[in-house]
């Protein structure tokens, strides 16, 4: 065994107050002749991570391990005339950084168990796993039909199938070309549909898409509740002697929700209108887009990276990071300089968790990017790092997430 490895070993015997008095002056003898103050700080860092020692931190344990700091590497070693200053003062050191390291990583487990257990002991991270692909399709008879979980989405052309390919039996009523057909999320759940235009929309979670087995001549229209990103196709007609002239026209796509319509030809977009919040937001990543207000006259048009906020009749449009608002589809949540209540809004929807505020975070912004697919766990630990503070508990079935 090399040296290095020995002197660990012995190092974690200490921290876990379980050496020998031979062992302890091994160990005294390396303070005093070998170390220096990088090999102290990495011994140090090296035996405080290893798992051996993180498992059984406890409030006793720190105690202990803190009073044999004080007993022998500050009163047997300092109270020994042979060691000289500049020893005295490494060893100072060693015992400080040691004890700042017992009582910082003793203080971040207590913080951590005390937030994910305050209210409800059995209550754990574990028990909530992120959201996945789940969906309902609901035909025009008003049949439903629960969409496979090991699917990404469907694809409307002659019926609907599957994006592998596999089919969807529906009825025969239901495969009318003027048909509506409907695809809802729950919380947790997320689903693509390509419409039958070649109009890509991916679903996010707790939202519908209302939609035509096929459209229409003369315009194509959705209507969504929740939130989408869109990737519309373009999509013309010839003109017929009648419209006035010879050549093609575009056909608009439109996607209304309760308060507004957004009128698109050909490009790339998010919306975000929940029910909920009486608000909607538009956000364009390329071409254009008009958003109009369904109870007033007011319209914009924006440009690409620029955001509309529909509020009370009221449009207001801004320049924005676009990917704030469409990461999700990508499988991401990323906040750059996001409000925590619309941060800890999208975490809710999507592991599925009430969310409550003890005080206001009206003015609060937060900062951060990880994979949709973790545990709730590592997102909370995310936010946890960014400064928000939380604690889980548990009504009924329910989970829920305090944000103070």
């Amino acid at each position: 065994m090399k040296r290095i490895d020995h002197i660990r070993e012995l190092f974690q015997k200490f921290l876990l107050n379980d050496y020998t008095e031979a062992e302890f002056h091994q160990l005294q003898t390396y303070f005093d002749t070998d170390a220096d103050e990088e090999a102290i700080k990495q011994l140090i860092y090296d035996s405080m991570t290893d798992e051996k020692t993180d498992e059984g931190i406890s409030d006793h344990r720190v105690t202990n391990l803190l009073n044999n700091i004080d007993q022998h590497l500050h009163i047997n070693l300092f109270q020994k005339e042979n060691v000289p200053f500049f020893k005295r003062k490494l060893v100072h050191y060693a015992a400080a950084v040691l004890t700042i390291l017992l009582l910082g990583l003793w203080s971040y487990k207590q913080l951590l168990f005390d937030k994910s257990t305050h209210v409800n002991p059995e209550v754990s991270f574990a028990d909530i796993s992120p959201g996945k692909n789940q969906a309902t399709l609901q035909l025009a008879d008003g049949s439903k039909v629960q969409l496979s979980d090991r699917q990404q989405g469907i694809v409307v052309s002659n019926g609907v199938s599957y994006i592998d390919g596999s089919s969807i039996p529906l009825s025969t009523s239901s495969q009318n070309p003027s048909a509506e057909m409907t695809v809802s999320t729950p919380n947790g759940g997320t689903y693509q549909i390509t419409l039958s235009d070649g109009t890509k929309v991916w679903l996010n979670t707790s939202s519908t898409l209302q939609y035509p087995i096929r459209f229409n001549e003369q315009e194509r229209v959705v209507h969504l509740s929740g939130e989408a990103y869109f990737e519309v196709k373009p999509r013309k007609k010839a003109l017929q002697q009648g419209d006035g002239g010879q050549g093609n026209i575009n056909i608009p796509f439109k996607v209304i929700t309760d308060n507004q319509t957004v009128i698109v030809l050909g490009t790339a977009f998010n919306v975000s209108a929940y029910q909920e919040k009486q608000s909607a937001y538009t956000t364009l990543v390329s071409g254009s887009v008009e958003v109009w207000g369904n109870q007033s006259k007011n319209r914009k048009r924006l440009n690409p990276g620029q955001q509309s906020l529909l509020e009370k009749n009221d449009i207001q449009v801004r320049e924005v990071d676009t990917r704030n608002y469409t990461a999700w589809k990508d499988g991401v949540f990323y906040f750059n300089r996001t409000p925590l209540i619309d941060a800890m809004d999208a975490i809710g929807r999507w592991y599925d968790v009430d969310v409550v505020y003890q005080q206001s975070v009206s003015n609060t912004l937060f900062y951060g990017e990880i994979n949709r697919n973790k545990p709730l766990a590592d997102v909370l630990e995310m936010l946890q790092e960014g400064g928000v503070k939380f604690h889980l508990q548990k009504s009924g079935k329910r989970h829920i997430v305090s944000v103070y």
